[in-house]
């Protein structure tokens, strides 16, 4: 008979209990444990060194996978390979396929090898984070659980939506899901709106004593409709998302947001006022992480745009407090795009 040391006999009974579906019976260490995943360090306050005046960072979206999270793995690795740790990566929404299934979870974090926990992680909730394994809406209990994101001050959306500061840039990760979340806790578009207003005026003071000049959204759900049916049954234009967070993101002074959602990547350049610009925020939605893809029609905003059905792709961003530069990869090396925003003129340098 095999021995088995009491940490190998404790994860594997773990394992028993996450495919079995019980993984909500674990305490959060026993279940990683048993998961055999690398450790999260997710983004906390004062993460960032007091003076970092440059950082880079890896951006996926839209890693989840059905049968097998292989693709997922190929992803993360073609980045790290490339780059080396970034100081943060984050998986802008739809990290799993099913919210509510352990085994999505698991299977997404042990995609991941060790160098995971070497750089700081950003979550940013999706609308598969709000699925149940019915497939109906369901609170992202699964997403909430395993993320211990920085406080937003709410009382009802706690880890819904966030905001930190890293070197030159002030990041606010925000919630795009009031579509599946309204039936069940309603009022988080408002209340978001509120909070991104008081954090950025907060911000504005700390921006006139020189400190982070870059404000930067990570979101899941993009601006745009292409052929996905909006609320209203609007399949074109700008989307529900866009017609809500747009005109704030222009009054904020945002200067750069990243998407997903679609699975395709596309870059936008400059919208203000709903027109393409030569200032204001600039907009890309960043690909796909995961083996699940769908055709996008092309768009009259779409500056560059990736082949159609093309492979898994992730973005990289090199900021300092002069300039911010934003690259486009499918995981074969290929260079998609590449945006540089300046901060003297905030318009894209070629």
């Amino acid at each position: 008979m095999k021995d088995f040391s009491r940490r190998t006999f404790l994860r594997l009974c773990g394992k028993c209990l996450l495919g079995l579906g019980l993984g909500s019976v674990l305490p959060p260490a026993v279940a990683r444990a048993a998961e055999g995943a690398p450790e999260l360090h997710v983004i906390q306050p004062g993460d960032a060194p007091a003076d970092a005046g440059h950082f880079r960072a890896i951006v996926f979206c839209d890693s989840q996978c059905g049968e097998s999270y292989d693709a997922w793995a190929h992803t993360f690795a073609a980045a790290f390979d490339r780059h080396g740790v970034p100081d943060f990566f984050t998986v802008i929404g739809d990290l799993v396929d099913c919210g509510a299934s352990d085994w999505h979870w698991s299977s997404w974090q042990e995609a991941m090898d060790s160098r995971a926990s070497s750089a700081v992680f950003v979550p940013v909730m999706g609308n598969h984070e709000c699925y149940s394994t019915d497939w109906l809406n369901c609170l992202p209990e699964g997403y909430l659980s395993r993320f211990a994101v920085p406080e937003n001050g709410s009382a009802r959306f706690p880890g819904y939506y966030y905001s930190f500061d890293y070197g030159p840039a002030h990041v606010l990760v925000l919630n795009t899901q009031w579509g599946e979340l309204d039936d069940l806790l309603p009022g988080i578009l408002p209340e978001q709106i509120a909070w991104m207003q008081a954090d950025l005026a907060a911000q504005k003071k700390a921006q006139k004593k020189g400190r982070r000049p870059w404000n930067i959204v990570l979101m899941h759900k993009d601006i745009l409709a292409y052929d996905e049916p909006q609320a209203d049954g609007q399949t074109a234009g700008f989307s529900d998302v866009g017609r809500a967070l747009m005109q704030h993101f222009d009054a904020l002074g945002i200067d750069l947001v990243l998407t997903g959602h679609m699975h395709a990547y596309r870059d936008r350049g400059h919208i203000k006022s709903f027109h393409p610009a030569v200032t204001g925020p600039a907009y890309v939605m960043c690909g796909r992480a995961g083996n699940e893809y769908y055709y996008v029609p092309p768009d009259k905003f779409d500056r560059a745009a990736a082949p159609d059905d093309h492979p898994e792709s992730y973005v990289t961003l090199d900021v300092t407090a002069e300039q911010l530069t934003l690259r486009g990869w499918e995981t074969d090396g290929t260079l998609l795009d590449t945006l540089t925003l300046a901060r003297s003129s905030q318009n894209p340098a070629s």
